[in-house]
């Protein structure tokens, strides 16, 4: 159980959406990249550009969002609302993104981090809100 931004305990379920990203994430021009005028974006690609999308949304200690509150979690939205937010807000906005795109993703509870974590043909990808696709890094792969 966790609280929601109203106070309200709340079951951590009730934050996992099949939510689309913006469309601009997916179907952006590709000239900068060398790459043509746009198009539809293979899933490998998509996935890289929503993680890229996730990962600019600015870092914000939960302490600094909610001062004096413990474990306050916005949704989805009103975590976009803020322009910011903890770790667990940019796992579950990459989660519900992923699944929004077609991916089988899930929300891994780590000691002390929070990872989306997904399910492939060959293994599992977990990623990281840090991730930066355009550093070509691979995420962990198990």
């Amino acid at each position: 159980m966790i609280a929601d931004t109203q106070g309200k305990a709340v079951i951590v379920t009730r934050y996992f959406r099949k939510t689309s990203p913006p469309e601009i994430v997916l179907r952006e021009r590709r000239e900068s990249e060398g790459t043509g005028t746009g198009g539809e974006r293979s899933p490998n690609e998509q996935a890289e550009r929503v993680a890229w999308f996730v990962s600019n949304v600015p870092y914000m200690a939960k302490n600094a969002m909610f001062p004096g509150l413990q474990e306050i979690w916005p949704n989805s939205s009103d975590f976009l609302n803020l322009l910011g937010g903890s770790e667990a807000e940019h796992a579950v906005l990459l989660t519900n993104y992923f699944s929004g795109i077609g991916k089988t993703a899930y929300l891994v509870f780590g000691q002390v981090r929070l990872f989306c974590f997904e399910k492939k043909h060959h293994g599992f990808f977990i990623w990281h809100y840090f991730y930066r696709a355009f550093q070509r890094a691979t995420p962990a792969t198990c």
